[in-house]
């Protein structure tokens, strides 16, 4: 039974987008097959690299009638976006591949869109030629887009040598601008180290496995890299041990240390002002990197640091544990939140860390 009901809630949204055909603008796109699509994709600009991972869906009239023309006008349709970091990630990346293939745009369907906290919906040009529809369906159906090519911009559709340069200024100034955000007119400063500390599901029942989280080591690290004016500590919650770690080394050395734990918007607000920031794993910093006009230096640990489109402007710093202690122990898809862990987390000899050469 429980089945069923998840089956009949589903019903609706699988009805409107699946394996065969996609509704998109109140018009009905059909798949088109493997073979065709191979013919198909090199007409649309998208071929060799660029077109692994992509599904072609033709509106219903082009699939079944094979009406010939010249150059078919195509969108990238992005059917799920997740929380912020997730987000803004497949947002950046479809809307930078638009640029780059000189696609008629990027559809984020209303249905797709799971957080409404963080970008205006509506629909807005990206350059002269692309255009973003975020949950402005109607505007997509008066478009009368030919062909919707369809990747998951989170993990697809190619790693950073398939983004021209060109396109990354262009592709994060559109994404700021969309910010419901209050956005800070100016940063922190060049002796202000902002700090951010994830909390969270990864402390809570769900113990994401992938997503164990840096040493209290890694942001006395950063710390110790030069006398800094004053520390900003931003935290989710006060789930993760390191952040009393942090406060207790700034009072014991006198360290001016403002604290914020706030809502999601706030801290994000605060992050935005940061100058020079050390931050958790995950796609949220990365975000912050993209969207800021402040940041100019970011530290991150290990991995799980992708910023594509790259930000121009922005130093990227990673930190490595050089023993392979650490990352043996809690980065190795294995987090459990044990106690052995939690106090892996606390004692990790900063001696083991080092600033990688190349990143």
């Amino acid at each position: 039974m429980p089945d069923l009901k998840l089956a009949l809630a589903r019903l609706p949204r699988n009805l409107k987008s699946n394996r065969y055909w996609e509704i998109a603008g109140g018009r009905v796109y059909l798949k088109v097959s493997q073979r065709r699509a191979l013919l198909l994709l090199p007409r649309l600009g998208l071929e060799g690299d660029s077109s692994a991972g992509i599904e072609l869906y033709l509106v219903w009239h082009r699939f079944l009638l094979g009406k010939k023309k010249k150059k078919l006008s195509v969108a990238l349709l992005i059917r799920e976006l997740g929380m912020f970091g997730n987000m803004t990630r497949r947002l950046a990346k479809s809307m930078s591949f638009s640029l780059s293939k000189d696609l008629d745009g990027v559809l984020v369907p209303g249905r797709a869109i799971f957080s409404r906290q963080w970008f205006e919906e509506g629909t807005s040009s990206i350059s002269a030629r692309s255009t973003l529809w975020l949950g402005s369906d109607l505007d997509f159906r008066r478009a009368r887009v030919d062909a919707l090519a369809v990747s998951d911009f989170f993990y697809g559709s190619g790693d950073d040598r398939l983004f021209q340069p060109r396109t990354s200024s262009i592709t994060w100034s559109h994404l700021a601008s969309l910010l419901k955000i209050r956005k800070p007119e100016a940063g922190l400063g060049k002796d202000v180290l902002t700090l951010h500390v994830r909390g969270g599901d990864v402390f809570g029942t769900r113990q994401p496995a992938h997503y164990g989280q840096p040493p209290l080591a890694f942001y006395l690290f950063v710390l110790g890299l030069k006398k800094w004016k004053k520390v900003v500590l931003v935290y989710q919650d006060s789930s993760n041990p390191v952040v009393e770690g942090i406060i207790e080394y700034c009072v014991s050395r006198k360290v001016s240390l403002d604290k914020q734990s706030s809502t999601d918007t706030e801290d994000v607000a605060l992050l935005l002002s940061a100058t020079n920031l050390a931050g958790a794993r995950g796609t949220f910093i990365p975000a912050i990197t993209g969207l800021s006009e402040h940041l100019r230096n970011v530290y991150y640990f290990e991995d799980k640091f992708s910023v594509i489109p790259r930000k121009e402007g922005v130093t990227i710093h990673r930190v490595i544990d050089v023993d392979g202690t650490y990352r043996r122990e809690v980065l190795s898809g294995n987090w459990k939140n044990s106690t052995f862990q939690r106090e892996l987390m606390m004692n990790y000899p900063i001696s083991c860390l080092a600033v990688s050469t190349g990143n």
